[in-house]
Formats: structure tokens, C-alpha cells, sequence
């Protein structure tokens, strides 16, 4: 809640794809959980 609250533009999974080589990821329940895999 701290990084997306209940904003749904914030997106705050793109954080971590600054960071990452993104090898995965996986979206469900509409968008509501986010999961991405890599390497930092």
C-alpha cells in the first residue's frame, strides 16, 4: 500500500523493472496481483 495505495495508474511493480532484466511475468485477477522474475 505504501508504493500503490489504491491508485490503480501507480503501477508500482515498473519500480522493480528499472532494477530488473525481467525473464517473467505473470498478471491475475485483473490486474490485481503482479509478479515479476529476474535478475537484479
Amino acid at each position: 500500500c505504501g508504493l500503490g495505495g489504491a491508485d490503480i495508474e501507480a503501477h508500482p511493480w515498473r519500480l522493480l523493472e528499472r532494477d530488473l532484466r525481467v525473464t517473467g511475468s505473470w498478471s491475475r485477477w485483473g490486474g490485481h496481483v503482479q509478479v515479476r522474475v529476474g535478475t537484479r
